[in-house]
This record gives C-alpha cells, structure tokens and sequence, in this order.
C-alpha cells in the first residue's frame, strides 16, 4: 500500500535533551487507523470486550434469555472477526469517562442503537431488542465501511471529553 507523509499531522515529542521536535506521521490509505485501547493482562481485545458485554448482560437484565445470549454471541462474531473490538473499546472508554465526570452524554442515535454490545457496554441507552432494532443496519460482514458511533456529548463539557481522549491516546 502507498504511505504518505503528512506534515500537516506531525506529532510533537520530547527528546532526551527536553528539546521539542515534529515527526512526521506515515499513514497507508486504505487502512483504517484508530487507537489502540490497552487491555489488561490476560485478556484479548476480544477476549476484553467479551467480560464487559457479560458484565452488561447482568447490569442490563434480571435474567438474560436465551435471546438476548444469541444476540450477544452474533454480534461478538462480527465485532471479532472484523476487527473493530478495539473501537468498541476506545469508545466505550470515553463515554465511560464522560458518564463519570458527570458529563452529559446522549442516550444513542443512528444505526448503532443497534447493537446490543453497544446498549450493554453503556455506550448506548436503547435496548435494540426492545424496539426490534437490527445490528446489520448498523455492521455486517459485507459492509467495507466501517462503522460510526454518533455519541452527543454535553456542549459546554465536550472539551474535556476531547483531552481525556488526546491524554489517554495521544491523538
């Protein structure tokens, strides 16, 4: 795949001597790039994702039907399997962040409403079950694109949400 440089991007970083110097930052077109969410020992991005979205079964549901554990077990396949646990990570991340800070966040909107994993990581405040609502509207496997998330954050607080995401991730 073709790289370009693209110093418009460069990302600033100390060297030894405290002087500050741009690298520049070589992209593949083509190639999605997002964060690398860091997962804790033992576990996997999926193997991650997995132990949230059970934790959300029991946080969601007072007894979680068979429906609802094929639901999740579908969705963890694609998720998987093309690659995006580590997005669903990141993003789970932030609005976990944002929640914590009492700052304001949506309850969902868009084809994501979708997603059970989204509902159950809390990214999303819509039980997709509930309202019949399909996860392929929002990802499946023959869709190149990739998905969005739209998240509504508090206006006069999505700044701070902004630098927790440059701190934690260096963007």
């Amino acid at each position: 795949m073709p790289h370009q440089t693209c110093p418009s991007e460069a990302k600033r970083e100390s060297h030894p001597s405290g002087s500050q110097k741009e690298l520049p930052i070589l992209l593949s077109y083509g190639k999605i790039h997002l964060p690398h969410y860091q997962i804790p020992s033992g576990y996997d991005l999926n193997g991650y994702l997995k132990k949230l979205c059970q934790e959300g079964v029991s946080n969601r549901y007072a007894t979680a039907s068979s429906t609802v554990l094929k639901r999740l077990e579908v969705e963890l396949n694609i998720i998987g399997r093309m690659g995006y646990a580590g997005y669903f990570l990141v993003v789970w991340d932030f609005a976990r962040y944002a929640k914590e800070k009492q700052i304001l966040v949506g309850p969902g909107r868009g084809s994501v409403t979708g997603s059970l994993v989204a509902y159950l990581l809390g990214i999303t405040n819509i039980n997709p079950l509930a309202y019949g609502l399909l996860f392929e509207r929002f990802l499946n496997p023959e869709r190149t694109a990739m998905p969005d998330i739209d998240i509504d954050i508090q206006d006069e607080r999505r700044g701070e949400v902004i630098n927790y995401v440059r701190r934690k991730y260096g963007w």
